[in-house]
């Protein structure tokens, strides 16, 4: 914002054009820099699903939980805790509806 100000001030003095060439490259040098953020922002919320998305979550304990996992296709069912994670259930390729596997 303050860029803006100054490259705003800049070009106000239209006296020298010095001082107007700076002015202007100072606004372009923000618009690329909006330009650039906007591109960034929206490529990471674009971007390529991961190969592993954990469908849900479950506590059992305050140390163990269980997790739905999808992977390729695949629903898997896993534990974890302090001891790691160990595949639980392989249940194979299942079609979901509304998020939820059918049995």
């Amino acid at each position: 914002m303050a860029g803006a100000v100054v490259a705003a001030l800049l070009l106000a003095v239209d006296d020298d054009p010095l001082l107007v060439g700076a002015g202007r490259a100072a606004l372009l040098a923000i618009a690329l820099g909006t330009v650039a953020l906007v591109v960034r922002r929206r490529g990471a919320a674009d971007g390529p699903r991961s190969a592993i998305e954990v469908t849900e979550r479950r506590p059992l304990s305050r140390d163990v939980a269980v997790a739905l996992l999808r992977v390729g296709g695949r629903a898997l069912l896993v534990g974890y805790g302090a001891d790691g994670v160990r595949l639980l259930a392989d249940l194979g390729v299942r079609p979901d509806h509304d998020g939820e596997l059918l049995p």
